[in-house]
């Protein structure tokens, strides 16, 4: 599934960064006026702006990396005084990388990234309760974001911070950096690390994650990425969940194409399919038969392909910033799908009787999704997730056992 993931961040890896989706959401800029040739440095004040998708790269935003409370320049606002600080030790984290000339910088941005630096720790207190103020103004459950802006210019627009992002990536890279062998790409004798996060499946934060005798330096052994493969991850990663995310009664699911022979030109017709068929659903050009919940479904489109590829579904459930798989389904072939679509049309036969209703999983979903109607949560979606699996594979279902709950 990995490599399949790397073959579309490969393709997709020259086009574009896709553009975070965030609608209604809101920023508080910390507005900070810098003039180095006086020494003066003033807090402006803190201004609430409509977050713009476009200007994505100019906030310096990157999807998911600044959960918890690991320190970043543009942070989801939840707790003034605590994302504050978060802010604070990110500007902090740049101070002391340029002072140990592990990013380079003259004279004058020095002055600028220390003055700013003192400014926002001096006016911690005020900055704190401004941002408590434009918080209230603000709709509960509107996504916040916060950041700083310097002379009016957000940080994306300095070269030295984009250079402090990059390094501090590398430098996560690099903690656990040695010579191996690829997981991805099977490439000898590369620098591979263990740190690469694209799917936080795993930590290796406590020792009993670690294999080899729960040794942190052999940590990188787990899960050995070299940084080409890395970096296709996680583009790949990106288009997909951009474009092949999918919902399914209550889960989400990312739909993963695997070719069969690794043509990169097949690959890229594939994926331009699979955006065309969203997009004239989307648009309501194309009417088709749907299995699951999902308007923008596609998979009756899938059975038109032949058996050129297969088709993973994987149902991830994200948790803290942790990336949790709670089913996948490998190497589905579309013929595969096309028999689901005919049994699903014997099914509407003798389901539909007239009144316009058709089969899907959200059927078998009425009767797979709470052990008692008074529940609050779900407690059959394993049950519910393991009917799935079988209808995909073609495994075997104990007929005893879905009569049971369907009385």
């Amino acid at each position: 599934m990995l490599s399949a993931i790397k073959d579309i961040g490969k393709i997709t890896f020259s086009k574009p960064n896709e553009e975070p989706d965030y609608k209604e959401a809101k920023i508080l800029s910390i507005n900070i006026d810098v003039d180095n040739s006086s020494n003066l440095f003033v807090y402006q004040g803190v201004e609430l702006e409509d977050f713009q998708s476009a200007l994505a790269n100019l906030y310096l935003f990157k999807k998911r990396a600044s959960k918890g409370n690991s320190p970043a320049p543009f942070s989801p606002l939840i707790e003034a005084d605590k994302t504050l600080k978060k802010i604070i030790v990110w500007i902090n984290k740049c101070q002391r990388a340029i002072e140990r000339e592990e990013v380079r910088a003259d004279n004058e941005v020095k002055k600028t990234i220390i003055g700013v630096t003192r400014i926002l720790k001096e006016k911690r207190e005020p900055i704190s309760k401004d941002i408590s103020k434009k918080i209230d103004i603000i709709p509960k459950k509107t996504k916040k974001f916060l950041t700083l802006k310097i002379n009016g210019r957000y940080l994306g627009e300095y070269e030295i911070f984009t250079k402090c992002v990059d390094h501090f990536a590398e430098e996560r890279r690099k903690r656990s950096l040695n010579i191996g062998v690829c997981s991805i790409c099977a490439e000898h004798n590369k620098e591979v690390s263990g740190k690469t996060d694209v799917f936080k499946f795993y930590t290796i934060d406590k020792p009993g994650f670690i294999t080899g005798g729960f040794n942190p330096e052999d940590a990188w052994k787990n899960f050995p990425v070299c940084k080409d493969c890395s970096q296709y991850l996680q583009k790949g990663k990106n288009y997909i969940e951009k474009n092949l995310n999918f919902k399914f009664y209550g889960f989400n699911y990312l739909l993963i194409p695997r070719l069969l022979l690794h043509e990169s030109s097949e690959l890229e017709t594939i994926l331009n399919l699979f955006a065309e068929s969203k997009k004239e659903i989307s648009l309501k050009r194309k009417t088709i038969r749907r299995i699951t919940d999902d308007d923008q479904e596609i998979l009756e489109t899938l059975t038109e392909l032949g058996d050129l590829l297969t088709l993973n579904f994987l149902f991830l459930q994200i948790q803290r910033s942790a990336d949790r798989i709670l089913m996948l389904i490998e190497d589905i072939f579309p013929s595969r799908i096309k028999k689901i679509f005919e049994a699903k049309n014997k099914v509407d036969e003798i389901f539909d009787q007239g009144r316009g209703s058709q089969f899907t999983f959200g059927t078998i979903r009425t009767f797979f999704s709470k052990s008692d109607s008074n529940k609050k949560t779900n407690d059959l979606d394993k049950y519910f997730l393991d009917i799935v699996r079988s209808v995909f594979t073609g495994a075997k279902l104990d007929k005893s056992f879905l009569i049971k709950f369907f009385m």
